[in-house]
């Protein structure tokens, strides 16, 4: 897959998305400024890429190749919950209405889906131009660190 991709929007870009400026996490004026922002499908896209890891059961390799498996055990296990719980609420927001068929096959005893399905898609070549157009300049850190004196939330949203 790819690397989560971390965008920036202006002040007014910001305020057009219905959230508060207040405690937004801002990137430093040397890497562009403005606030720091995750495109949803990203983040989807790291979820899945995630439960896929994990679904191959490769835990050493991973632990030391990929910094998402060098947490300790108890925050691993939040982050999978979390992904899982985030694509949940994606699919049934987004319930495909799309129709499965299913199919006999020849020395099988009970039937077999056909997942070749049509579906209505967004332009995702206009999200990723969208979100190429919005990238934090080349060298900008994954994730800004919190200001001196920057107002903060009292828990996580």
């Amino acid at each position: 897959m790819f690397r989560p991709l971390n965008i920036h929007l202006t002040g007014p870009e910001y305020l057009e998305i219905g959230k508060s400026p207040e405690t937004a996490a801002t990137n430093p004026i040397q890497f562009g400024g403005g606030y720091f922002l995750q495109p949803e499908f990203s983040h989807q896209l790291h979820c899945v890429n995630l439960l896929r890891k994990v679904s191959h059961f490769k835990f050493e390799y991973y632990k030391d190749h990929d910094p998402d498996f060098q947490d300790k055990d108890e925050t691993f296990m939040v982050h999978i919950d979390h992904c899982v719980e985030m694509l949940r609420q994606f699919v049934m927001c987004h319930a495909d209405v799309g129709l499965v068929t299913a199919h006999w096959i020849e020395k099988r005893a009970r039937p077999w889906p056909d997942f070749n399905t049509k579906h209505t898609c967004r332009n995702f070549d206009a999200i990723w131009q969208w979100t190429v157009d919005h990238q934090m300049p080349e060298g900008t850190p994954m994730i800004p660190l919190k200001p001196d004196g920057a107002k903060a939330l009292a828990s996580p949203p």
